[in-house]
């Protein structure tokens, strides 16, 4: 794919932390338990060295070997915005851009959730610069939410949202959310059944959880190219 130079920049110095074993890397298998792979590509959209395998029992593609979870929170608090966006900080651009899918959900969502009570709590996992979040805060909903790239927190704060810096734990002191959004999340999770678990912890009885994400039946529809779709994150 075509790189601004400060995408550029910002791959050199990944690789660069690669080469120095500030990265490091594990071999995983399935999460059905099997290792029985098909190699799908060994490069990615950025022409880095990434393994991906398509799971010959139970066909999800993943991955392997993939960073370490101290590995991967280091890369999402350091290199992953300015290398997939260009930006070390939130752009207007990059807001508008959530406020408009924030819109969808809350469309989506309107037949099994009210955002017209202020006693909603909404959680927004992942959630860059909170453009998401936007149409339930001016819905009147407790909106808040987390991610682990600090710089772009700062732009929804700026916009009166409540975002706080790191993964679903930090969101346990505020209750029980009605509804909580992860919107291109689950495919970055290094454990996704552990992860959802602790996520359904922090949901109320009858609350509901928004999931959207790229899917390998859509691949050629929406990207054209397998190798753009392939990402080392």
């Amino acid at each position: 794919m075509d790189l601004s130079q400060p995408q550029k920049d910002a791959l050199r110095v990944f690789k660069q932390k690669v080469h120095e074993d500030q990265y490091r890397f594990e071999n995983l298998g399935c999460l059905c338990g099997s290792r029985n792979d098909r190699i799908i590509a060994t490069k990615d959209r950025f022409g880095l060295e990434v393994r991906t395998v398509l799971c010959r029992k139970c066909g999800l593609m993943r991955t392997d070997p993939q960073m370490t979870r101290e590995s991967l929170v280091n890369f999402y608090q350091e290199d992953y915005r300015v290398l997939y966006g260009g930006e070390e900080r939130a752009t207007d651009d990059f807001f508008k851009q959530q406020l408009i899918r924030g819109e969808h959900v809350i469309q989506f969502t309107r037949e099994w959730f009210s955002a017209s009570s202020p006693e909603q709590l909404v959680f927004d996992i992942g959630c860059g610069a909170g453009g998401l979040l936007m149409p339930f805060h001016e819905a009147g909903c407790r909106a808040i939410g987390c991610d682990l790239g600090r710089e772009y927190l700062e732009y929804g704060r700026a916009k009166g949202l409540i975002m706080e810096h790191g993964d679903s734990e930090v969101l346990s002191h505020y209750g029980k959310a009605d509804l909580i959004m992860l919107n291109h999340v689950i495919e970055h999770f290094k454990n996704p059944e552990k992860e959802i678990r602790r996520i359904a912890e922090l949901l109320t009885d009858d609350g509901l959880i928004y999931v959207e994400l790229p899917g390998v039946l859509s691949i050629k529809e929406t990207y054209g190219d397998l190798l753009l779709f392939l990402q080392n994150a």
